[in-house]
């Protein structure tokens, strides 16, 4: 009589299909690569921005006010 509980095949080998970099060369690589993608957005938004603000500016001050006075003139 056994009274041992356990696995039996116990010799699995887990492997792991995960796209990490295997030295620290690759790692260095990557971050570089995200530092460059996130650099690049954060400058287009900050470039963006003031634009837009000066276009908004331009195009409500290009409309007309309607408490400006007319003259009117006739020809006499």
């Amino acid at each position: 009589m056994n009274n041992r509980i356990g696995v039996e095949n116990d010799s699995e080998t887990v492997t792991s299909n995960t796209t990490q970099p295997t030295t620290l060369c690759e790692h260095l690589k990557r971050r570089k690569v995200m530092w460059i993608t996130l650099t690049i957005i954060v400058l287009v938004i900050i470039i963006t921005i003031p634009i837009v603000m000066v276009k908004a500016k331009k195009t409500n001050s290009e409309k007309p006010s309607t408490t400006e006075e007319m003259e009117v003139t006739t020809g006499s």
